[in-house]
């Protein structure tokens, strides 16, 4: 059998909707900090690093340019994709850390599920979807188990009644069958009598047998 399952496109909206919220704050972020990085050094970090060039190495001003110009300006496009790779690596795993906790919540969710704890299932919104399966599959295993215990103990009253109802013809056969080897003279009307009571409560005891089993 062959189950076919809709494709519901709207269940984790919210969750869509806040990843790429989250996506377009990286790439925004990532601009914005490529930007500065590249002002700071065509500014104030430009001018830090000539200061350092000319008291640290001893060299003048013109010399402290030229290195700066081959080493450093002359290289800032591979400095800005270095910078644009970097921020982007870092505002992802930041990224990747926040969707975690939605793991670890359908984790605890899962684990109240193993564990048959008695409270209510709860997720972050965007996970609400998720929270209503996880509480109806909870609902649907509490039911069972309900029902389940309702079975046993129906099946127990069963036995206990068939116990009680086999008991009863069977205690008279006994009690017949007693007479009749304690007493080999008895009158033969008297024992056709009670042969005939036994016999009777023996198809008794057949007949419930058989409606029981």
């Amino acid at each position: 059998m062959v189950i076919k399952l809709k494709n519901k496109k709207n269940d984790y909206s919210k969750l869509e909707r806040k990843l790429y919220m989250y996506i377009v704050a990286i790439v925004v972020v990532a601009i914005v900090f490529v930007l500065y990085i590249r002002s700071m050094i065509r500014g104030k970090l430009g001018d830090w690093i000539l200061s350092i060039l000319e008291n640290k190495y001893d060299l003048n001003h013109l010399d402290a340019m030229k290195l700066y110009q081959y080493s450093i300006r002359n290289n800032i496009d591979i400095f800005i994709y270095v910078a644009i790779v970097i921020s982007i690596l870092i505002l992802c795993r930041v990224m990747l850390s926040k969707f975690a906790k939605y793991f670890d919540e359908i984790n605890t969710g899962i684990d109240v599920l193993i564990q048959n704890e008695d409270k209510q299932i709860e997720l972050s919104a965007e996970m609400d979807v998720m929270e209503q399966k996880l509480n109806t599959l909870k609902r649907t295993l509490e039911k069972r188990e309900q029902d389940a215990k309702l079975a046993e103990q129906r099946k127990n009253d069963v036995v206990m009644y068939l116990a009680h109802d086999i008991k009863t013809p069977l205690t008279s056969i006994i009690g017949y069958l007693s007479l009749l080897d304690e007493a080999p003279d008895m009158p033969v009307d008297q024992k056709a009598k009670y042969v005939h009571i036994t016999l009777d409560k023996a198809y008794r005891l057949e007949q419930l047998i058989d409606e029981f089993f």
